[in-house]
């Protein structure tokens, strides 16, 4: 009896949220939405939700974290043996 997701499910799916990383893409560089909270809001309301600060997108505190995020998620990609196959792959894709 099968109790989750397939193992190539599994696959696609960490390929899919390594692929920006694989490509050098960051969040960092996304602009803000229309509506985005700001870093005044997420003072008023991190005694409800202490996490709320990330959706500051272009606050200092948020693009820190996600910096810091991304090279380690980075290091531990590029320590994969597999890692330079799996980014020409996705760069193949990609383009």
């Amino acid at each position: 009896m099968r109790t989750g997701p397939s193992t190539g499910r599994r696959l696609w799916a960490a390929f899919a949220l390594a692929l920006p990383l694989l490509l050098g893409l960051s969040a960092c560089d996304r602009k803000p939405e229309e509506g985005a909270v700001t870093e005044k809001t997420t003072e008023r309301a991190s005694s409800e939700d202490p996490f709320l600060w990330l959706e500051d997108i272009e606050g200092e505190r948020a693009l820190a974290w996600v910096r810091e995020q991304n090279a380690h998620a980075l290091a531990r990609l590029e320590a994969d043996p597999r890692h330079e196959e799996i980014r020409q792959a996705a760069l193949a894709v990609y383009t």
